[in-house]
């Protein structure tokens, strides 16, 4: 975790930039980074925490990692769809949809071929169109 950007942006912003510049990828994580720190901080003051800063900060990317959106819904952990690597939509072989059968709502993550597999093959989602830092988290 040490190398990891959100940790090293957390650490020292300055030197941070410094590494990268001039991407303009630097301020997003770094927003970020200060982003999950903070929420630590408020945590912090009105709560007796059992956890540190850094223990906080990988459960923060634990989170982010695994999880996703589909339709606007909220974000979703769903043991084993993080298991799927990223492909262009155009190179994806699969799909995630939810399904509603009830009417009342979704009820199911759907999990689907978006063209036929040969036997063996990776099965590979597409994340959408996302920036290669919020892709690297």
């Amino acid at each position: 975790l040490p190398e990891h950007p959100y940790r090293r942006a957390a650490a020292d912003a300055v030197a941070f930039h410094a590494l990268l510049s001039p991407s303009p990828e630097t301020e997003v994580i770094e927003r970020a980074a200060w982003g999950v720190m903070q929420r630590y901080r408020l945590l912090a003051e009105r709560f007796k925490l059992g956890f540190s800063a850094e223990e906080f900060l990988r459960a923060w990317l634990l989170v982010i990692t695994r999880a996703f959106e589909l339709g606007g819904a909220r974000t979703t952990l769903v043991p084993g769809m993080d298991s799927f690597n990223h492909r262009p939509s155009r190179e994806a072989s699969a799909a995630v949809r939810l399904v509603d059968e009830s009417g009342s709502g979704p009820r199911a993550l759907v999990l689907e071929a978006s063209r036929p597999l040969a036997p063996g093959e990776e099965v590979c989602l597409c994340y959408g169109q996302l920036s290669n830092s919020l892709l690297y988290r």
